[in-house]
C-alpha cells in the first residue's frame, strides 16, 4: 500500500532505515519498525511523492491507523501459535500479586486466580488483612498494585451465580 502523504512517506522511510539498521530504533518510529513487515514498510517508503499532499486530514489518518493496527493484530495472530485449553497445558502468564479494591481502596493481597480461555487472569482470590479470603473477585473491580510473571496449568472459569435486588412494593 503507498503511502498517503510526503510526510508519511518520510516517517515510513525512517522505519525502513531503522529495520535496515542505519538509524538507532527510538520512539514510535522505533516501535513500528518492530511490529511491522518489512515488505509493508517498503511499500510506503518507496512510494513517490509526485502528486502527494504534504499532509493527510485527520480523517485520512484515523483509517491508516486503523490499517496499521490490523495489520500488527494479523502478524501477532499469524505468529501466535498458543491457545490454552481450560484444564490443560502450563501457561506463563502476569497475574496480579497484590490488589486494591476500587470502589473502597481496601489494599489486599492476591492467595489465587483463575484464567480465562486467553490465558488472562479474570477471577482472584484475596485476602484484605483480615485472615479471611474472598474468593472469585472479578479483576475488573480491582486495581493491581504490584504484578509478578508465573506458570501454572489453566483451570476453568468459577460459576458465578447473578443475585437480582427485589425493589419492595
Amino acid at each position: 500500500m503507498p503511502a498517503k502523504s510526503k510526510q508519511q512517506q518520510r516517517f515510513f522511510g525512517v522505519v525502513r532505515g531503522m529495520q535496515k539498521g542505519d538509524i538507532p530504533k527510538k520512539g514510535e518510529a522505533g516501535d513500528v519498525a518492530d511490529d511491522m513487515k518489512k515488505s509493508d514498510v517498503k511499500d510506503f517508503a518507496s512510494t513517490k511523492h509526485k502528486g502527494l499532499p504534504k499532509k493527510v486530514k485527520k480523517e485520512q489518518q484515523m483509517n491508516i491507523r486503523k490499517w496499521i493496527r490490523q495489520e500488527i493484530r494479523e502478524a501477532l495472530k499469524e505468529n501466535d501459535t498458543f491457545k490454552p485449553e481450560l484444564g490443560t497445558g502450563d501457561v506463563v502468564h502476569d497475574c496480579p500479586k497484590h490488589v486494591q479494591e476500587v470502589k473502597s481502596g481496601i489494599k489486599g493481597k492476591v492467595t489465587g486466580h483463575t484464567l480465562n480461555e486467553n490465558g488472562e487472569v479474570n477471577y482472584v482470590d484475596v485476602d484484605f488483612g483480615t485472615g479471611k479470603v474472598y474468593k472469585n473477585i472479578p479483576t475488573k473491580k480491582l486495581k493491581v498494585l504490584e504484578g509478578r510473571t508465573h506458570e501454572h496449568a489453566t483451570k476453568a472459569e468459577p460459576k458465578i451465580q447473578e443475585t437480582t435486588k427485589k425493589s419492595k412494593k
